[in-house]
């Protein structure tokens, strides 16, 4: 244990610690130039692909001069405009409320009385005639501390401490219905923006939908002097809300026509009143009807700051192209002040908006049509798993056909690591390949065991975890961007191994270790192969800037560690039960000192948690917790399944408890295969216990269970 451990200290600092100098490479970030002024044009419904010379020059010509990117939109509840804007408020994962759009300038008439007074008397704040306040930031402040997430009005607070000002002109109102969403990004936590012209004015009155640009110039020109300015332009807005009245045909039309009429005012806006120390954000808070409707929802975001050229990124996401709501308000603020670190990034590229296309493309693939895929290839592998379960009662097929389908289970993580250099194309295709990339692999491994005689399924276990490690380390985004990994969309990770690729690496682990001491004697060199393959899967799991999953680095430390007591005949007590929690916890804090070496912006989750948890105390702890309980109770709740695969999982548990003689036989036949078995249902419970969405590792892994079991009983069978 001391030696393995010593072992693992070194390649943590000799080989680990240096890593974080290639993400400095990877983007860049200039933090020569800080302004006193900040323009923020929102245009909600406006998509990616409106970015053309033809119907939007200015918008398009801005984007070439500058970074762009991809906004995903994630809040803590639905995507609705509101909950965006007020997480992007908050700086943080927010909500807003039902009544969140109804926001007034202070002299603004509303209900047959001022705004400023139903404000003052709801809130008992008083507001200058000037200001513009938000009628319900009581129920969202409320709706926000319930629920212990971030506080909308982080951005708005951080201008004013600096003496800065806030304004914001526009709004996407009809006739007879107010929606002034933009109010709620510039806001103070106190309801209240400093300036601004968000009255019915704006709209034409002799056009449903069209912005008075005359109008609407003036409104900035009188307000351009404060320091950050949201202009909201909200004529697509206002289109899709009564897009149900027109045809698809007359949609289209008009909406070109506004696309047109905003490029126009940005640019006149632009040219009059905007120069080069003016930084300047373009926002989409959500996609138009018709990309929705095609499975569409990230947003394009478009960053003008000095030398922002070329792909736009976040420390936060470690993503060519992907950008969090939750990341604008600090970069707005680093405008401002250079004490606060922007946390985009840009990374120079030819040809940027073909990129981001590329990236939007395979994202969006992988959102839509991972459940499809997985259903598929689930059923296919159920399959395989009902006919291999059938032969342990009839005992007819051949061993070649047993060791056909266990490689064909087993070439299923190669597979889809495979996959994602395809790019997206239609379902069917894809689910065809997917068969048919499959088989290959595990036809071709069958092959090499011909010409070789190495175990075909051997090479395969081999090479998915050479595959995995070798793209944790290298980031090739092959787990980033598998089907069978998490997704960009969803938010819940953005970079390194996710649950489902844990698992498949913990399972392809052991199982490989027993079935090569299953053929061998342990001596000193398969010990010392085992011992350096656990350590290397280990540190690849848990290193910040590679795996960087807590959970699973706990499940596979404990698993793998006792695992490797197992085989190398050690007894197992109590003292060796606590020294494998210290280890674990020991290489908890390593990583944990690690991440927090690093600088600041290229922290993980990890080092953010602490360093909350250092600010707020025991409370930001319990707010974690509650989290990632939450998380796995509704992954367990998403369908029956997930206590079925509990009640299965706690009766392997009381079988291997009470050994019937099926595992006696396993134990005195194949020790080495029991060992395995037994080290795979330890981590499948660990992972439950340790990984928020545990249940998903364990899962995964306990397919490898069974294969396992399924190969000694057909080796073993009389």
């Amino acid at each position: 244990m001391k030696k393995i451990f010593f072992s693992f200290l070194v390649i943590c600092f000799v080989f680990f610690l240096p890593s974080y100098v290639n993400a400095e490479t990877i983007f860049n970030n200039d933090d020569n130039k800080y302004n006193n002024q900040v323009v923020v044009f929102l245009i909600d419904k406006f998509d990616l692909e409106d970015l053309n010379y033809q119907t939007t020059p200015n918008l398009y010509n801005l984007s070439q001069n500058s970074s762009l990117g991809l906004l995903n939109t994630k809040t803590a509840s639905d995507r609705t405009v509101k909950n965006i804007c007020a997480t992007i408020s908050a700086s943080g994962l927010a909500v807003a409320s039902t009544f969140a759009h109804l926001n007034f300038e202070s002299t603004e008439i509303y209900n047959g009385e001022k705004a400023g007074n139903l404000f003052f008397r709801n809130t008992g704040i008083r507001p200058d005639d000037q200001n513009l306040v938000v009628s319900s930031i009581e129920v969202i402040n409320r709706n926000n501390h319930t629920r212990n997430l971030s506080m909308p009005g982080y951005l708005g607070d951080s201008i004013q401490a600096r003496d800065f000002t806030t304004a914001v002109v526009g709004n996407s109102d009809l006739p007879g219905y107010s929606s002034r969403n933009g109010v709620l990004i510039l806001m103070s936590s106190m309801g209240i923006v400093d300036d601004g012209a968000i009255s019915k004015k704006i709209l034409q009155k002799n056009n449903l939908f069209k912005t008075n640009q005359n109008y609407l110039v003036n409104a900035v020109k009188s307000n351009i002097e404060n320091n950050v300015l949201l202009i909201e332009l909200g004529d697509l807005s206002r289109l899709d809300t009564v897009a149900h009245m027109f045809s698809n045909e007359e949609y289209n039309i008009l909406r070109l026509k506004l696309l047109s009429h905003i490029d126009s005012i940005i640019g006149e806006i632009k040219e009059q009143y905007l120069n080069d120390k003016t930084d300047i954000y373009v926002i989409s808070t959500s996609t138009s009807r018709n990309t929705q409707l095609n499975g569409s929802i990230l947003t394009p975001i478009i960053v003008n700051k000095s030398n922002f050229t070329g792909v736009l990124g976040s420390y936060s996401t470690q993503r060519d192209g992907i950008v969090l709501a939750t990341n604008i308000a600090n970069s707005i603020i680093n405008s401002l002040d250079a004490n606060i670190k922007d946390p985009l990034l840009y990374k120079p590229t030819e040809q940027t908006l073909d990129k981001i296309f590329t990236i939007k493309n395979q994202v969006e693939f992988n959102y839509n049509n991972q459940r499809q895929a997985l259903l598929f290839w689930g059923f296919i592998i159920l399959i395989c798993l009902i006919i291999l379960t059938i032969n342990l009662v009839i005992k007819r097929f051949k061993a070649s056909y047993i060791n056909f389908l266990i490689c064909f289970i087993l070439s299923t993580p190669l597979t889809f690591l495979i996959l994602t250099k395809l790019p997206p194309i239609k379902m069917l295709i894809f689910l065809i390949l997917i068969f048919i990339l499959n088989l290959t692999i595990t036809l071709f491994f069958i092959f090499i065991q011909k010409i070789t005689n190495i175990k075909s399924f051997i090479l395969i276990l081999g090479l998915t975890i050479l595959i995995i490690i070798i793209d944790l380390i290298f980031a090739l985004d092959l787990i980033n961007n598998s089907l069978l990994s998490y997704q960009v969309i969803s938010g819940f990770r953005y970079y390194g191994i996710g649950n489902e690729y844990l698992g498949f690496l913990l399972g392809s682990t052991i199982v490989l270790c027993s079935l090569l001491l299953n053929r061998k004697y342990l001596n000193k060199y398969t010990k010392t192969f085992i011992a350096l393959l656990i350590l290397l899967v280990i540190g690849s799991i848990a290193y910040p800037f590679w795996g960087i999953n807590v959970g699973g680095t706990i499940t596979a430390t404990l698993a793998l560690a006792f695992y490797f007591l197992r085989i190398t005949n050690k007894k197992i007590n109590l003292l060796k039960i606590f020294l494998l929690f210290l280890f674990t916890g020991s290489i908890v804090a390593i990583i944990a000192l690690i991440d927090l070496s690093q600088p600041t912006m290229l922290q993980s989750h990890l080092a953010n948690s602490i360093n909350a948890i250092k600010l707020n105390g025991v409370n930001e702890l319990l707010k974690i917790i509650n989290s990632k309980l939450s998380m796995h109770i509704d992954i367990i709740n998403y369908s029956k399944l997930g206590w079925l695969f509990l009640g299965v999982l706690a009766f392997t548990v009381y079988i291997f408890k009470n050994q019937p003689q099926t595992l006696l036989n396993i134990k005195k036949t194949s020790p080495f295969i029991y060992k395995g078995l037994e080290g795979i249902i330890l981590a499948s419970v660990l992972a439950v216990i340790f990984n928020d969405s545990g249940i998903i590792t364990a899962s995964i892994m306990f397919i490898y269970f069974y294969l396992l079991f399924i190969k000694w009983f057909h080796c073993n069978k009389t």
